[in-house]
């Protein structure tokens, strides 16, 4: 790989426009921005707990690894039927094709980060406060209209 001629200096974005947390005030319980580049993708989330256990999202999965780092509040995360509890502090990385879903524990919303790579098409819109230009239209993580790539085994 060759270096460029000239390299471009970086935007910068303070963290509170991208806290998802934010749009939780407003009577939403759970609430996505992001920040991405040509290849990656950091997705700013936000949830309130659910006392009834209700996963964040259903299961699923997707061919890519996926990086979640947990900021305030708490979660459980179930990877091929094995759950994890995560708190604050804590992160893990959620392997290629492993089934998984999430719920919010304990009583206060649980923030968090979480890494793709690459982009996500489905979640560039919540990129749309950049100002930067991107060729790469992002890649397709679950099937349209889906919220899995694959269906999981009976």
């Amino acid at each position: 790989m060759t270096r460029p001629a000239a390299i471009k200096q970086p935007m910068i974005y303070p963290i509170a426009e991208l806290n998802a947390a934010v749009a939780l005030a407003g009577g939403k319980t759970r609430s996505h921005s992001a920040l991405r580049t040509e290849q990656g993708m950091l997705a700013f989330h936000a949830s309130l707990p659910d006392q009834s256990g209700t996963p964040v999202h259903g299961e699923h999965n997707h061919p890519y690894e996926q990086m979640l780092v947990i900021l305030t509040g708490a979660m459980t995360v179930l990877i091929e039927g094995i759950e994890h509890d995560l708190r604050a502090g804590n992160a893990m990385v959620i392997p290629a094709y492993a089934f998984h879903t999430a719920w919010v524990t304990g009583t206060e919303p649980c923030t968090r980060i979480e890494m793709f790579a690459p982009a996500r098409h489905d979640l560039v819109p919540a990129a749309a406060r950049q100002t930067e230009t991107f060729t790469n239209p992002g890649a397709a993580w679950v099937r349209p209209g889906e919220m899995t790539w694959e269906d999981k085994p009976a």
